[in-house]
Order: C-alpha cells, then sequence, then structure tokens
C-alpha cells in the first residue's frame, strides 16, 4: 500500500511539475513577446523625439531668421540681390516679397539694379502669403525661389537624412 501512495505522490508529483514547466515555458514566451512589442514602441517614440527635436529647430530657425529680418531689415537687399546674380542677360524680372519688404526693396532699388548687371526691368510685387525675408523672382524662363520656408524644407530633409 505504502508502494501505491508512493507511487500516486510521484506521478502527481510529475504531473504539477511538467503543468508547472509548462506555464514557465508559456510565462517566458508571453514576456518575450510584450518585450518585442515594448522594444517597437520604444523605437516609435525615438522617432517621434527626433521628429519633434527637427521641428523644434526648424521653428526655432524661423524665429531667429524673423527676428534678424525684424531688427535688420535691410537683409531682404542682399537677399535679393545674391539672388539675382546668376540671371540670364536682359531678363525682365519680376520680384515677389512680404509688403514690409518691398518697402525697403523699394528704397533700395537702385543699389539692387547696380548689383544685378543683365537685368533689363525690376518689377517688385507684393505678396501676402511670403513670409519676411523671402522672395520669389521671376526672370524670362527661371524662378528664383529664396523663400524661407523653402529653405526650412530643405533644412528639414537634410535633418532627416542625418537622423
Amino acid at each position: 500500500m505504502n508502494e501505491v501512495i508512493k507511487n500516486i505522490k510521484y506521478k502527481l508529483a510529475k504531473k504539477n511539475f511538467l503543468a508547472f514547466k509548462k506555464a514557465i515555458t508559456k510565462a517566458q514566451i508571453d514576456a518575450d513577446k510584450q518585450f518585442i512589442d515594448m522594444e517597437k514602441k520604444i523605437e516609435q517614440l525615438h522617432k517621434k523625439i527626433k521628429q519633434v527635436k527637427i521641428d523644434l529647430m526648424l521653428d526655432t530657425t524661423k524665429i531667429l531668421v524673423e527676428e534678424c529680418i525684424q531688427n535688420n531689415p535691410i537683409i531682404i537687399v542682399n537677399i535679393l540681390s545674391k539672388a539675382l546674380k546668376n540671371i540670364s542677360e536682359h531678363s525682365d524680372v519680376e520680384v515677389y516679397a512680404h509688403p514690409k519688404d518691398i518697402t525697403i526693396l523699394n528704397a533700395n532699388l537702385t543699389n539692387i539694379t547696380t548689383s544685378c548687371l543683365f537685368a533689363r526691368k525690376i518689377t517688385l510685387l507684393e505678396d501676402e502669403n511670403l513670409l519676411r525675408g523671402s522672395i520669389i523672382a521671376r526672370a524670362n524662363k527661371s524662378i528664383i525661389d529664396a523663400q524661407i520656408s523653402t529653405q526650412l524644407a530643405e533644412l528639414k530633409n537634410i535633418f532627416k537624412i542625418i537622423n
């Protein structure tokens, strides 16, 4: 009888051990799945953080450029002069800029035309949709896009490539 009880105890212990082992294995598999899910979530959060950092840098840059132009509005003359240096000979040029910038450009039109030797005629046109410091120039078949938003978009692309 003792032997039968020992045998029953042994079988129960073995059965409990196998059930325990199965439960441990299942728990380990579940933990591994949760760990992988957490790694994916962490990776997504890192990507979001990088994007937020890029957006913050660009917003800060935009604010700094706007402040710089507001504090030193004559900068717009330099921007336009540099933009027009490479236009083709005998071109009629249309320049679009923010109304506040057009005022400054009109006051300095003589300086601009002397730095742009090939322009036959420069027409300054207001565009309220452009940010201060942004310029779009059309000359013959060329378009010179010197918008702050375009330059910031290029920076954003560069930051994405770097990261």
